[in-house]
């Protein structure tokens, strides 16, 4: 059987922290409740969640159910990736700067 079981997760700058995993949900993002500004910013929320299919919801203060989702940390770079992605783009860029020619417009 599939019961829902209930507890509570973190709003953090990060997203909402529910067993080590990260979550958010388009409510979350419009209200900007990751913002440190945020009046949700590190509170506790109520939640439900099923253990075999590794769903969550989030309950509001409304009594409604919010679906959220697990957020990917599988995206990772490392910094020296990222140092080499930028030193390889901007090389890209001025080979084609160097084969374009400049083209001035004449004033009539």
């Amino acid at each position: 059987m599939d019961f829902l079981n209930s507890s509570l997760a973190m709003v953090t700058n990060q997203g909402i922290i529910f067993r080590e995993n990260k979550y958010t949900c388009p409510l979350a993002i419009s209200e900007q409740w990751f913002s440190l500004n945020s009046p949700y910013y590190l509170l506790k929320i109520p939640v439900v969640y099923r253990e075999e299919n590794n769903t969550l919801s989030i309950i509001l203060d409304t009594g409604d159910l919010i679906k959220v989702q697990l957020l990917s940390d599988s995206k990772k770079l490392a910094k020296t990736d990222l140092e080499e992605y930028y030193l390889k783009l901007n090389q890209l860029k001025l080979e084609k700067n160097k084969r374009k020619p400049l083209l001035l417009k004449r004033k009539r």
